[in-house]
């Protein structure tokens, strides 16, 4: 059972509520195992992509998560919030992760976590992104589709938008690369246009 914690709470009265959870505490040199509740661990498939962004799923091992509730109906891993609170800076960011160097993740010793920053949003080219990052995307979203063409022969947008290929790609994108590549009929019979007879 999670411990609920108020979400507005200042970071040092959320972590003096649960660290009496937190085994060795303060002590910098050793893990400071979580013994409170926790996510589930096990084996997963997970999706990765190749160096050519074909998704495949790949076995993986799932480790579990030091978890308490913060507010109503909402989880935070505990790491993150001590690490935060040890490192003041980085709680004005959003846009990071935390990689374990030490082998437990149920560990909460902020040292023995690697900050990894993911930089600033990306724009989009409408809100004056880079032209040439939205011209690699859409590079990519036309080799996959013709891959995807290739193998199979969908008969509908659904079937385009939920290939496991077109996963990460926004459905405008879809949209223009399939009108680009020949394909439009699939866009119009989704707005209720039957397209091209068949043959």
């Amino acid at each position: 059972m999670t411990e609920a914690v108020d979400s507005k709470a200042d970071l040092a009265v959320l972590v003096a509520r649960i660290k009496d959870r937190i085994d060795n505490f303060g002590q910098l040199d050793v893990c400071w195992p979580w013994k409170g509740a926790k996510t589930k661990a096990g084996p997963r498939l997970k999706m990765v992509r190749t160096s050519d962004m074909v998704p495949f799923y790949q076995p993986t091992v799932v480790t579990s998560y030091g978890l308490v509730k913060v507010g109503k109906g909402k989880r935070k891993v505990v790491h993150k919030i001590v690490y935060e609170w040890a490192t003041p800076e980085v709680s004005k960011s959003d846009r990071y992760r935390l990689v374990n160097e030490c082998g437990n993740t149920l560990c909460c010793n902020y040292t023995h976590w690697r900050f990894i920053d993911n930089g600033p949003p990306t724009l989009t080219e409408s809100e004056g992104g880079n032209p040439d990052a939205m011209a690699v995307l859409k590079q990519a979203c036309v080799e996959l589709l013709e891959s995807m063409l290739a193998v199979t022969q969908p008969r509908s947008l659904a079937d385009v938008m939920n290939h496991p290929y077109m996963v990460d790609f926004q459905p405008d994108l879809i949209k223009e690369v399939l009108r680009d590549i020949g394909k439009g009929h699939l866009v119009e019979s989704a707005a209720g246009d039957p397209g091209p007879p068949p043959g």
